[in-house]
């Protein structure tokens, strides 16, 4: 576990790892959690964003407009691992 503040409750979501050795070789052993929810929300917005076709088709059956759907998108993925900040996984 990333360390330092996971004493101070304001901190205690940047103590928890979101992905262990992110790359081979990579210099860190993890990365953070709210960094790698807010990475995934990111990609799958540019993802969406060069894909219109699936764009208006998302767009259309949930009967949102682009801003919309891209705030919709976002939100689902940046909560795609909240499992992860339990205590349980967080022990694994």
């Amino acid at each position: 576990m990333p360390a330092g503040g996971a004493t101070n409750p304001a901190n205690l979501a940047f103590a928890r790892w979101g992905k262990a050795r992110p790359q081979p070789g990579a210099a860190t052993l993890w990365h953070l959690l709210p960094h790698h929810c807010l990475d995934v929300a990111a990609v799958g917005c540019e993802a969406l964003h060069r894909m219109p076709a699936l764009r208006a088709w998302l767009g259309h059956r949930l009967g949102l407009n682009a801003l919309q759907l891209s705030a919709w998108i976002a939100f689902w993925l940046a909560l795609h691992d909240l499992g992860k900040f339990s205590e349980a996984f967080q022990s694994q």
